[in-house]
């Protein structure tokens, strides 16, 4: 935050920083202690599945992977105050989708897989901020934060492009800790996240203005050119199954989804 020119983008950080460690501000905008901070949160739950504080908190105990290692300087690299002109619009892009959307996803699957493995029913940090999370993205709360700024700073086709990037790269940087454990780099359905993640980085309902709208191929090309190969491989094989129905069919609507997101969707559904 300390590197933000932006007045705006500044105070949403902010508001986060004071609800993550549990403060409100009073009439004076003062910082008031109201409850305990999310990390607190966090170790209560763990202690009530068998992992105490002094385990998580004792370093010597904890043993950092290289892969986490990378997953975590990448992240810093992404957010580090630097000199950049477009600084406050690329490292909001990257805290929500690498702080935010990936975080929210991630515990779609924790919560069940603690209620299931470890019968965790009073958790007060993973079920709580899921449920937070899931009514806060329905509602808009932060998410409007992050809009207002973002339709403000995405005013060209360059900026466009750039907030596009910082996206991807979160979003992969986030994704490689889990890589880690499982050795395929993703499942289908993760797949297809990468694009409905990206475009949900840079604002949901964002207004583009009309002089800086794409042709979609040309939004579909460089998203595929940005992907690794082996993420790439799962779009293309999309359209080549489509390509595959219109000669079994004779039907133009599967030639209509090729060079498009749409080909993907039509093949795996639009729910994630």
């Amino acid at each position: 935050m300390e590197g933000m020119k932006d007045d705006e983008a500044r105070e949403v950080l902010r508001k986060i920083i004071l609800e993550e460690n549990g403060l409100e501000e009073d009439s004076e905008t003062r910082a008031v202690k109201v409850g305990p901070t999310h990390f607190e949160l966090l170790l209560r739950d763990l202690d009530k599945i068998g992992i105490p504080p002094e385990v998580v908190l004792d370093r010597k105990q904890t043993v950092e992977t290289r892969a986490t290692e990378r997953t975590r300087k990448d992240l810093d690299q992404l957010i580090a105050p630097h000199y950049d002109p477009h600084y406050d619009l690329t490292t909001l892009v990257a805290l929500r989708m690498a702080g935010e959307i990936l975080v929210g996803e991630g515990y779609g699957f924790v919560v069940p897989a603690l209620k299931e493995r470890f019968h965790l029913e009073n958790s007060e940090f993973y079920e709580p901020h899921y449920a937070h999370d899931t009514k806060r993205l329905a509602s808009g709360e932060h998410t409007k934060s992050f809009e207002s700024v973002l339709n403000r700073l995405i005013n060209t086709q360059e900026k466009l492009l750039l907030a596009k990037e910082s996206a991807t790269k979160a979003y992969h940087a986030r994704m490689s800790f889990y890589d880690q454990f499982t050795k395929q780099a993703r499942t289908l359905k993760n797949l297809k996240r990468v694009g409905l993640a990206v475009a949900a980085s840079v604002g949901i309902g964002l207004t583009i203005n009309h002089l800086i709208i794409e042709d979609p191929h040309e939004i579909y090309s460089r998203f595929l050119q940005s992907l690794e190969p082996e993420a790439r491989a799962f779009y293309v094989n999309a359209e080549q199954r489509q390509f595959e129905k219109y000669l079994e069919t004779g039907n133009k609507k599967y030639l209509e989804t090729l060079g498009t997101f749409k080909a993907a969707e039509e093949e795996w559904g639009q729910d994630p």
